[in-house]
């Protein structure tokens, strides 16, 4: 799992293999363009999303989806991988929609969505593909 998941032309297959997607996002408002503590939490808060979406997501939406958030995993404070040791977490551990090779501003253009939010704000994104 995350951060070596694999070759992105292996990962982009493996994508294309889903028939749907539910795409869904998070605005938040910095302080400044420089507010590099706002973008963590921010990030942080994604993931947390991400997870939520993760634990809830029906059966009944079929076997195996594919769950892809934002930027890096964020499970665990320290990854594992830095320690040459294998993923804690791997029912948890999040790879990254750019992971997979996609092109996040053209999703959310494809999706209806702002990729740009405004100044001073910062905005991530998430999916599940779903649907062999």
């Amino acid at each position: 799992m995350p951060p070596c998941i694999g070759p992105v032309d292996e990962l982009i297959a493996r994508a294309k293999t889903y028939r749907w997607a539910l795409v869904y996002q998070i605005v938040d408002q910095l302080e400044d363009s420089y507010d590099f503590e706002g973008m963590m939490a921010a990030g942080q808060r994604m993931n947390d999303l991400s997870q939520r979406v993760r634990s809830e997501w029906p059966d009944s939406a079929g076997p195996h989806p594919l769950h892809l958030g934002a930027g890096g995993c964020r499970v665990c404070s320290v990854c594992a991988k830095r320690e040459d040791a294998p993923c804690r977490f791997p029912d948890k551990a999040l790879a990254s929609l750019e992971a997979y090779g996609v092109n996040v501003s053209r999703l959310a253009q494809l999706a209806g969505m702002n990729y740009i939010n405004g100044q001073d704000t910062v905005t991530y994104f998430g999916a599940v593909l779903f649907g062999h």
